[in-house]
């Protein structure tokens, strides 16, 4: 690292500016808890011996959701008020995610040297906060997310660590990681929600989504469309609109996505770290199920990605468990 620390010059700006924003919604009102976990070691229907452990294959991110905006969701819509209690499903309102977590990203082929046409090991450790306004039928939201990458990003102690735990060989590689650098993203997004019901049950959502980002670590747009059914499936985002409904649901899901992308520093990598060829559209696509109980939500994912760079052997898939607590 150079005696650099993560928190000096442009890191520690762009995190003072994101605190500074996060800390705009007074009183703050908690609205909603989630925890993700990603990873390929998730993919239960493949032998546990034969499961993939590259590409991205860990990721955890814990959220909270706040009522009300920070300065720039004000901006959006001024006289949205905050999204607190049931209050009436049309109406916009206003809330606030911040959110912290940790990506991870290897190689297939592990080893003490880079191999060539093999993406760079990387960790990304990052702090966001995501300005939302709402109705029960469209959701907007723009928001900021820093982190560092390098040693800083604990990548390497906690691949190693759980390697260590599960009792698999150690990996070889994470010494030439990428270097450690701040980073910076900027999010739009936009989806509208369309549902079927029968009687007063709702039975099916679908979703269509659009969005772009810039920055120096990942710069692209994305659109995509996702789907649920089953009995009483809930919102994905407006308490409101699950005013009244019961208290249990259980439903699938699917989607699908297209990313064209013009930057991304994990692939791209920077000064002279390895780097691969990548590739400028990237689809996805994902099959699960969720149960909602009393304010709690789990789902469980598989997300399949097509390759990201020339070199890869095949698009890569990884799951993923999701655990929602919506404060009633």
């Amino acid at each position: 690292m150079n005696g650099i620390s993560p928190l000096r010059g442009p890191g520690r700006a762009v995190l003072a500016f994101v605190l500074a924003l996060a800390a705009a919604p007074a009183p703050a009102q908690v609205r909603a808890t989630r925890l993700a976990l990603d990873n390929d070691a998730y993919d239960f229907w493949i032998p546990a011996a034969t499961r993939p452990d590259w590409d991205y294959t860990n990721g955890i991110e814990m959220s909270v959701e706040l009522a009300g905006g920070p300065l720039w969701a004000r901006r959006v819509a001024p006289h949205a008020p905050r999204c607190a209690g049931a209050g009436p499903p049309d109406t916009a309102c206003a809330a606030t995610t911040l959110a912290f977590g940790q990506k991870l990203y290897t190689p297939r082929q592990d080893g003490p040297d880079p191999v060539p046409g093999e993406r760079p090991y990387a960790g990304w450790l990052y702090l966001s906060a995501t300005g939302r306004v709402a109705t029960t039928a469209r959701q907007r939201s723009i928001g900021v997310e820093v982190g560092v990458t390098g040693p800083p990003s604990l990548g390497k102690a906690v691949h190693m660590g759980w390697h260590r735990i599960a009792g698999f060989r150690p990996p070889q590689g994470w010494d030439n990681q990428l270097r450690f650098e701040p980073g910076v993203i900027l999010r739009y997004d936009e989806s509208l929600l369309a549902a079927l019901r029968a009687g007063d049950v709702r039975v099916a959502t679908l979703e269509p989504e659009w969005g772009a980002d810039a920055g120096n670590v990942h710069v692209g747009a994305h659109a995509g469309v996702a789907l649920r059914a089953g009995y009483a499936v809930p919102h994905p985002w407006s308490r409101a609109a699950d005013a009244g409904a019961g208290p249990v649901s259980i439903y699938a899901l699917a989607g699908v996505r297209e990313d064209a992308v013009a930057r991304d520093l994990f692939l791209d990598g920077h000064g002279g770290s390895p780097r691969v060829r990548r590739e400028p559209f990237v689809w996805q696509r994902e099959l699960g199920a969720g149960a909602h109980v009393a304010g709690v939500t789990l789902e469980y994912r598989a997300t399949t990605q097509a390759r990201q760079y020339r070199t890869a052997s095949g698009p890569h898939t990884w799951s993923s468990f999701e655990l929602t607590y919506r404060v009633r």
